[in-house]
């Protein structure tokens, strides 16, 4: 029984899930995402039929790098500890690589599409009431800013 506690001080060194991810900031959204496409192999817009706890498949929108095609439905898997993880169901701009499921670049810049604000830098600290006025307006620019990544994709899908 004595052995025990020494084991259990040990394992308390050890770790956690959200302790060992170091993924760096992003940063500008312009920069990011180049250096993002040019990181992966598969870059698409897909909407996401199904979620579980780790899975989820997408049925193919859109390709802006890879061997994916429109339509085709794939399988993936939420993996690592980072993120981004897709959990919810919808149109998602997904940077990753197929293997035997797909598999989204962990620390990367993959979101769901109406998901807009990881564009856009955190806001000031203010209050709850100055936060709300906001709201709406970071909502519209962050739209636009989506709208200008998916046109500098397609520029870049077409350069190729």
């Amino acid at each position: 029984m004595t052995n025990i506690f020494p084991i259990i001080f040990l394992l308390s060194f050890f770790p956690k899930n959200e302790d060992v991810c170091t993924c760096p900031p992003t940063g500008n959204w312009q920069k990011a995402t180049p250096k993002e496409y040019n990181y992966v192999n598969d870059v698409i817009i897909g909407d996401v039929i199904n979620v579980s706890k780790d899975q989820f498949e997408i049925i193919v929108c859109t390709v802006f790098k890879g061997n994916l095609k429109p339509g085709q439905k794939i399988n993936g898997e939420n993996y690592g500890t980072c993120g981004p993880y897709i959990n919810k169901t919808g149109e998602w701009l997904v940077f990753g690589q197929q293997f035997d499921g797909f598999r989204v670049n962990e620390c990367g810049i993959s979101s769901k599409i109406d998901d807009t604000f990881p564009l856009l830098p955190p806001p000031p600290k203010e209050s709850e009431t100055i936060k709300n006025l906001f709201s709406e307006s970071r909502q519209k620019e962050a739209m636009e800013i989506r709208i200008k990544q998916i046109s500098l994709l397609r520029e870049m899908s077409q350069s190729r």
